[in-house]
Parts: C-alpha cells; structure tokens; sequence
C-alpha cells in the first residue's frame, strides 16, 4: 500500500500536469513556445517535488531509528548506519568507565551522527544516482534490483532537469521537446516509484519503525 508521502507527490504531479502540460499532444508535433517553455516548468517543479518526498522518506526513517533509540535502546541498521557514516575525528575512550566525558557518552554520539545525517539530507540537490545513493547508504537502505530501472530513470530525470533549469532552452533542445510526451514521461516516473514506495515501507517494518 501506498505511503501518504507517495500518493501527495503522486497529487502533487498530476496538479502540476493540469497548470503546465498541454491536455492534448499535437498531431504535427507542432506548439508554441510558450507551450514548451510551460513544460520545462513542470519538470523543475515536478522534479523538486520527487526530490522532496524521498528526502523527507529518508529523514523520517532516520528520526524514527534515533527516537527508538533514545526511548528503548532499540538498535536498528539505519541506526547503525548513521553511526558508521558519522564524519570527524575519533571519539575515543574515557580513561575511567565512571567518568565518561559528554562528548563520549553514546547518546551524544547517536545524536551528532543523526544531525550530521539531516544536515546531509539537507545539503542535498537533486535526484542524480550520486545524491540517492549518498541518502540511502545514510540510513543503511538497500534498495533491490526490482528499483534498479526506476532509479536509472530518475537518474535520467535529473540529468534532464538540470538543462532545464540551469541552461536558456536551445534551438535544438525546443525544437526535440514534445511537452505532451514530457508531462507523461514524469508521471509514468512517478506511477514507477511506487516500487521503491513499497520497499522503504517494508524496510521500516524489517527495522521495527
């Protein structure tokens, strides 16, 4: 079953398919440019709407595991791969059991490794394997082989958008883009993270979140 962060972006695409993409495609292959300029719109937006949903599925995965933790003791892998990614020096031992240093003190430890993680999480821009793969290794999320298609897809998502949003649209790139094709495009991509949806569900479930 699909997640409520899953079925707003999946609301969210189609709202901004409704403002931006054209309702019908051109038998001609002909549009305004208006029209074309309209769409790269909707792939920025559409894109930073994707890019939010599996930051926030990130971030909640890794808040959970630091709370449970905190509340139980309860030791999950996003915990552990929290700690694993922590960044900076050493912490080292305490010469004496019974006088831990705070900066020592496990708790201190889980809670610098999780404000490390939501700051990564933070700092991140775009849905590129990169970014995915540096925000899912943070919480130890091994997505299977069955995502492996839809990742590549949004990898290709993302290489697209950055044109997009980062270049004045060329001759060339106005004249290959079909705005109708593009709008179905990104909402097929969409439909496809459903798959990944369901495994990050299941991965919570596993870690007992």
């Amino acid at each position: 079953m699909a997640s409520v962060r899953y079925l707003a972006m999946r609301d969210r695409g189609l709202k901004l398919k409704k403002l931006f993409a054209p309702k019908e495609q051109s038998i001609s292959g002909v549009y305004r440019t208006d029209t074309k300029e309209k769409i790269y719109s909707f792939a920025v937006l559409a894109h930073a709407t994707i890019e939010e949903y599996i930051e926030n599925e990130v971030l909640l995965i890794a808040k959970t595991a630091r709370d449970k933790f905190n509340a139980s003791g309860h030791v999950s892998v996003p915990l552990l791969a929290m700690l694993c990614r922590r960044e900076g020096s050493e912490i080292g031992f305490s010469d004496d059991v019974f006088s831990i240093s705070g900066q020592k003190q496990l708790a201190t430890v889980v809670s610098t490794s999780f404000i490390q993680c939501e700051s990564r999480i933070g700092k991140n821009h775009g849905v590129r394997k990169p970014n995915v793969a540096k925000m899912f290794m943070s919480i130890g999320f091994p997505p299977s082989g069955a995502c492996e298609a839809v990742l590549s897809s949004l990898d290709a998502f993302g290489h697209k958008r950055g044109e997009y949003a980062h270049k004045s649209p060329t001759a060339t790139l106005l004249q290959e883009t079909d705005p109708y094709t593009e709008a179905q495009e990104t909402l097929r991509l969409i439909d496809e993270l459903e798959v990944l949806d369901d495994e990050l569900s299941e991965f919570k479930l596993l870690q007992g979140l």
